[in-house]
């Protein structure tokens, strides 16, 4: 064989070489993207099927379904469906209703949800979805409820009702200061303590380590305050009344007696001509002559009842005035 000869088998083996390697490698991408698409439609289908487990969360704080409660019950679901933090994350997502990934969007903006890790996520999701009451004005209520009227035909469910709310009082968080600030609150019962019981809430939920020092404190404060403005109200409204007073005062008409007709006197008054109960107008004598004085409308004994104010006044006030006697 000559030389070229060797050269073009060699060449052609090479070529048959190269050939294998490339099918080999075209093998192999097609069992990878095989194997990959089943992991996808395997992870496709996990998530599809966790999803259904774990439902909609849905936040009503009323009603007590908080995350923490959710997370809770779903937990186990989440984190034996995937060890992929990434993929947990993606299923803790999509569980939420519009609204409150609405809401956990706002509350990250201008981030997102997505960049958060699982275990952000998580607090996170907490924290904005937790209750809306402080655990100890969640006790008051509890204390406050009553058992369903259902339980009145099947008295069983009184300690269901019991047992589930015995659970939510969360006695393992509360001491012996928590205790008495409790009982403190309900003993403040019914309308007169409404206010008094309102600000020994508000005092606790502000700050939840308060103590029963502390709370006295506030009380304090506020009956101080309230003496206060009890006592401005009052001075204030003394003073309107008074300034009001004077002014219906200054406007009110002032009062009027009615005229008399003219030549009328008041009734049982005595007649200045005769001295008889009767009026002057009315009087028999009212045309007979004086024979003290000479004028007319009067006898000479009652004289003295015809002077009017003007004569009086002219008269001194030393002397004194004689009584006319009738003349035989």
């Amino acid at each position: 064989m000559s030389k070229d000869d060797d050269t073009t088998f060699s060449d052609a083996k090479s070529d048959q070489d190269l050939q294998g390697i490339l099918a080999s490698m075209a093998r192999a991408i097609r069992q990878m993207a095989e194997r990959q698409s089943k992991q996808e439609a395997a992870t496709s289908s996990t998530v599809q099927n966790t999803a259904l487990l774990l439902g909609t969360f849905l936040y009503d704080p009323d009603q007590d379904p908080t995350y923490k409660n959710w997370f809770a019950r779903n937990r186990s679901i989440l984190e034996e469906s995937s060890s992929v933090e990434k993929l947990r994350s993606q299923l803790l997502l999509k569980a939420l209703g519009p609204n409150e990934y609405s809401r956990l969007l706002s509350r990250l903006s201008p981030a997102r949800p997505e960049e958060k890790d699982y275990a952000e996520l998580v607090e996170l999701l907490t924290k904005v979805f937790g209750p809306s009451k402080s655990v100890l004005r969640r006790r008051h209520d509890i204390l406050c409820q009553a058992a369903p009227l259902s339980a009145s035909s099947n008295p069983e469910e009184i300690i269901d009702w019991a047992n589930l709310k015995g659970d939510q009082f969360e006695f393992g968080s509360m001491d012996v200061e928590k205790f008495k600030i409790f009982l403190a609150i309900n003993y403040a019962a019914g309308p007169s303590f409404k206010t008094l019981r309102s600000i020994m809430l508000k005092a606790v939920d502000d700050r939840p380590e308060l103590t029963v020092a502390e709370l006295r404190e506030v009380l304090i404060r506020f009956a101080a305050r309230t003496r206060d403005s009890t006592s401005d109200n009052s001075v204030d409204q003394s003073s309107s009344i008074k300034q009001v007073h004077k002014k219906l005062t200054r406007q009110s008409p002032k009062p009027h007696s009615e005229p008399r007709p003219q030549g009328t006197y008041r009734q049982n008054s005595t007649c200045g001509g005769c001295g008889g109960d009767h009026t002057r107008h009315s009087c028999e004598w009212r045309t007979a002559k004086c024979r003290r004085c000479g004028k007319k409308g009067h006898l000479a004994s009652k004289e003295n009842l015809s002077l009017g104010v003007s004569s009086l006044r002219a008269t001194s006030r030393n002397r004194l005035i004689t009584q006319h006697w009738e003349e035989a």
